[in-house]
C-alpha cells in the first residue's frame, strides 16, 4: 500500500531544515520502501507491504524526527488513494476559479466534531472553507498568504494539528 506523510513546518523560511535525502533514508530505515519526496516542504510518498495504522506511524515518525534531526515536527499520514478522492470532492473547484493557486487543503491530525458557532462573527472576506472528515478545503481568491484561514487559525479553533498543501501539490501526490 502507498502512503503520503505530510510533515508540518520543515524547510520553511530557513527553519527546521531537513535534507530530503536524509528524510527518505530515515523512512527507509524504519522499514518502508519506494520512498520519494516532493519539493522541499515535507511531502513523502512511501510504500508498505501491509496496511499500517497511520496514528502509530505518525507517532513513530515524529519520534524519529526528534531523535535524528532534533526537531519537534508534526506528521500527518494519509493513504495515497485518498488523494484521488480529495481531487474529486473539492466543493469549490467547479463553482469558482479554474486557477489552481486559489485552492488548498488543510489536513487535520484527526477528524473533528465542531460546532459552526465557533466560526460565527468572523469575517473571512472572499475566502471560503468546507470541512469534510479530517480535511478542510479552501478557496482563497487573494492567495493563501493573505487569508485568515491558515494552520494556526484552524488549530486554535479546532484544537488539533493542521498542515496545508496547495492544489498543485495535492494533484502531484494523487498521481
Amino acid at each position: 500500500m502507498q502512503y503520503v506523510a505530510l510533515l508540518r513546518g520543515i524547510n520553511v523560511s530557513g527553519k527546521n531544515a531537513v535534507k530530503m535525502i536524509d528524510l527518505e533514508n530515515l523512512i527507509e530505515n524504519i522499514g518502508y520502501f519506494n520512498v520519494s519526496t516532493y519539493k522541499q516542504s515535507g511531502n513523502v510518498i512511501f510504500e508498505s507491504n501491509q496496511e499500517i495504522h497511520t496514528f502509530e506511524m505518525e507517532k513513530l515518525l515524529e519520534s524519529k524526527m526528534k531523535e535524528h534531526f532534533g526537531l519537534d515536527i508534526s506528521v500527518l499520514i494519509r493513504s495515497k488513494k485518498n488523494f484521488a478522492k480529495y481531487l474529486k470532492i473539492n466543493p469549490f473547484q467547479h463553482e469558482y476559479s479554474t486557477d489552481n493557486d486559489k485552492y488548498h487543503i488543510t489536513f487535520l491530525k484527526e477528524n473533528v466534531v465542531f460546532s459552526p458557532e465557533i466560526f460565527e462573527n468572523i469575517n473571512f472576506g472572499d475566502d471560503k472553507f468546507c470541512i469534510i472528515d479530517s480535511e478542510i478545503y479552501l478557496y482563497c481568491p487573494n492567495g493563501y498568504g493573505k487569508t485568515k484561514l491558515n494552520n494556526i487559525f484552524f488549530e486554535k479553533k479546532l484544537k488539533t494539528t493542521a498542515t496545508t498543501r496547495n492544489w498543485n501539490t495535492v494533484e502531484f501526490l494523487a498521481k
